[in-house]
């Protein structure tokens, strides 16, 4: 069994949003639409959470955010 500890911004699989941000800096697509666990928004995931808000607003993107519950849409 693997179990995966919630180690944000400094496990490798955290890094992602700098990888969206290299590409749309370069690509400049109109929309993201990405999805992330509600703990992000919470407490110290929240500082990395600001800290990607706040890169894609450095590259010209206004970013909104807005926590859904999947049962809501049927879906696990």
């Amino acid at each position: 069994m693997v179990h995966h500890v919630n180690r944000g911004a400094s496990d490798k699989r955290g890094k992602l949003f700098n990888e969206y941000i290299r590409v749309f800096k370069d690509k400049q697509p109109k929309l993201l639409v990405a999805e992330n666990v509600e703990g992000i928004t919470r407490s110290t995931p929240k500082v990395a959470f600001n800290n990607i808000i706040k890169s894609f607003n450095d590259v010209g993107y206004i970013m909104m955010y807005k926590t859904l519950n999947a049962s809501d849409y049927d879906v696990p």
